[in-house]
């Protein structure tokens, strides 16, 4: 594998006091290196804990811009509830020319919401780096949340949807490994 140090992040994004809003929370705390080394053998003979890094933040603030510098990769793990929409996972890569509320994306509760946040550390990033050489690709993965209120665990339904998220989360560090072989 090539050299490396911050290739990716996982960030989970929610209240652990909130039911349903854990859920980026939840699936990135119990996210475990063995269920990738388990499902590619390949996988075994590279320290893939130099490559991934993970981190859990109950709301997003300009300050975590610091926090991400240098990482290829950022991946957001968030929760949502719209009962207008039929998914109940929902991945894409963030990019500046898309319109995210025509892309079945809500507006999150949180201080600052994902996408304010991308643009402001892009716009950041173009005033600092001069070469243009630490260009960060970043993702969210939705998962459907169902009750947001003030108490701990998730619903049962939520717990489902985190099998599917997690199970698609892998496949896609999956691709992203593949790069650094």
């Amino acid at each position: 594998m090539k050299k490396h140090n911050k290739a990716i992040l996982l960030v989970g994004v929610g209240n652990d006091l909130r039911e349903d809003d854990s859920i980026g929370h939840y699936l990135v705390k119990n996210f475990k290196l063995r269920d990738l080394y388990n499902l590619y053998p390949e996988f075994h003979k590279f320290n893939l804990r130099k490559l991934i890094k993970k981190i859990t933040v109950g709301f997003l603030d300009y300050s975590f811009c610091d926090y991400i510098k240098g990482f290829k990769n950022v991946i957001f793990i968030d929760s949502w509830i719209n009962n207008n929409e039929k998914y109940r996972i929902f991945f894409s890569e963030i990019k500046d020319n898309i319109k995210y509320s025509d892309q079945g994306v809500n507006h999150f509760s949180h201080y600052v919401n994902i996408f304010n946040f991308v643009r402001y550390y892009k716009a950041l990033n173009n005033i600092y780096d001069i070469s243009k050489q630490s260009q960060t690709n970043f993702f969210l993965l939705k998962v459907k949340g169902y009750s947001f209120g003030y108490k701990r665990g998730l619903t049962k339904e939520a717990k489902k949807n985190i099998k599917l998220a997690k199970l698609l989360l892998l496949k896609f560090l999956n691709f992203l490994l593949r790069s650094y072989l």
